[in-house]
């Protein structure tokens, strides 16, 4: 049975535009990109290293693969577009969040991995919020219990502008 899937995609290394291009092209491979948001432009959020603004973007896809395959296939795609290890607050080639997963609220570690959904920071992110309310303005949070819109009320979306290459 196919899930309705919010990803969060990011970059701010290299040619962050043909990072989020080449990401959707794997994506795609995984399920149907129904939506994607503009790309918007935005300052590192919490980070005290200095580094450059990042490319923000987000997909709704439709995927059969469950929550933990999708990450694990996730991972892979960011190890392939040059995404190593790295510590909290770096810069990195592509990052890619499981934002929500259908309704489902998941809480799962394992030995390569940790799968937190609804993503655990995701309503205090304004980098998020602004395209995920693009292209699903009447999404609620599953948890929460409120719209999307009312959680970008709260957050200063200032910072986060369209891109226009």
């Amino acid at each position: 049975m196919s899930e309705r899937v919010f990803l969060g995609l990011g970059s701010n290394l290299g040619d962050r535009a043909a990072y989020l291009s080449s990401a959707r092209d794997q994506i795609a491979a995984l399920g149907a990109i129904k939506r994607e948001s503009s790309i918007f432009e935005n300052p590192p959020w919490q980070v005290e290293l200095p580094q450059d603004d990042f490319l923000n973007q987000v997909l709704e896809i439709e995927t059969d693969l469950d929550a933990v395959q999708l990450l694990l296939t996730l991972q892979e795609i960011e190890r392939e577009l040059g995404r190593g290890e790295h510590k909290k607050g770096e810069a990195r080639t592509i990052d890619i969040d499981i934002l929500l997963f259908g309704q489902a609220e998941i809480a799962t570690v394992g030995q390569d991995y940790t799968l937190f959904v609804p993503h655990p920071s995701m309503n205090e992110r304004a980098f998020v919020l602004v395209p995920l309310l693009e292209i699903a303005p009447k999404l609620m949070h599953p948890v929460l219990g409120v719209s999307f819109r009312e959680l970008v009320e709260s957050v200063d979306t200032t910072r986060v502008v369209p891109w226009y290459g």
